[in-house]
């Protein structure tokens, strides 16, 4: 674990490896710790970056942080010139994903290579009850009941066949879950209902990964169609017999398809000027 100062900030990340920049982005009420069952595989063929998104895992908030999708774009940025990338491979799982598309939309010339995991193109891609009008709300009254079991059982609910999880692994991203702010929670649940990738779609030149799971209950299906269809050239994995966490779900089949994507990435030319 590493940590580094951005505009007086607090920011948390993990680096592992050698060759070619990779950053992965966690989803939401996550942190880096969901990356942990990918970070060994990965490692062996690029140099792995995993930060704390802002007010997650032990990240701080920027002074008079927003939480709009602008705002993590800009703290991406500001990551990314921390970590002195000239260009790097961008992993985004959910509304890490959601980051990591507008990231690649607004900064074509840095991305070597995109991976949408989980991702909805808009709001109203996730399914019905993740999308509820004032889910915000209600999740911020419930913030109180946020303890070891119950946020055990949300992390699990997204997952196909919970009891193929190592429990360890489910702990250890619990333990870090419960480090995440009630306003951070509640704000960033409202950027997964709110945010809009859709008119952002056509001006993203990297090439372009889409990961979906077939049995994901949280983004639907038609998701994955969005992103082939509106990014030049995009490829569509379908990973069978898993839900929203192909990463931690199949983490085999995962980690190969993006090392095999991310190396043809970096041994083409790169976008932009």
């Amino acid at each position: 674990m590493a940590r580094i100062t951005l505009r007086g900030t607090n920011i948390n990340y993990e680096k592992r490896g050698k060759g070619p920049a990779l950053i992965l982005l966690h989803g939401w009420n996550s942190s880096r710790e969901q990356w942990s069952l990918n970070l060994r595989r990965l490692a062996k063929g690029f140099r792995v970056i995993v930060p704390d998104l802002p007010g997650h895992g032990d990240s701080a908030l920027p002074p008079g942080f927003d939480y709009s999708l602008e705002a993590h774009v800009a703290w991406l940025d500001d990551f990314r010139k921390a970590m002195r990338l000239k260009d790097f491979g961008l992993v985004g799982h959910s509304l890490g994903g959601t980051i990591a598309a507008a990231y690649a939309a607004s900064h074509p010339e840095r991305v070597r290579s995109l991976v949408l995991c989980s991702t909805p193109a808009s709001g109203r891609g996730l399914t019905l009850r993740n999308r509820m009008p004032g889910a915000e709300v209600l999740i911020s009254l419930a913030y109180g009941l946020r303890g070891p079991w119950s946020l055990g059982f949300t992390m699990l609910r997204g997952v196909y066949k919970s009891e193929h999880l190592d429990k360890d692994f489910v702990q250890a991203n619990v333990l870090e879950m419960r480090k995440i702010s009630r306003r951070t929670l509640a704000r960033t649940a409202r950027l997964a209902r709110t945010a809009d990738l859709q008119p952002l779609l056509a001006a993203i030149t990297a090439p372009t990964l889409v990961v979906v799971g077939n049995k994901d209950h949280t983004v639907r299906e038609k998701e994955a169609c969005i992103f082939t269809q509106r990014i030049e050239g995009a490829r569509l994995l379908t990973v069978n017999g898993v839900a929203h966490y192909p990463q931690y779900e199949r983490p085999d089949v995962f980690d190969t398809a993006v090392a095999d994507f991310v190396r043809l990435a970096y041994e083409a030319p790169p976008a932009g000027p």
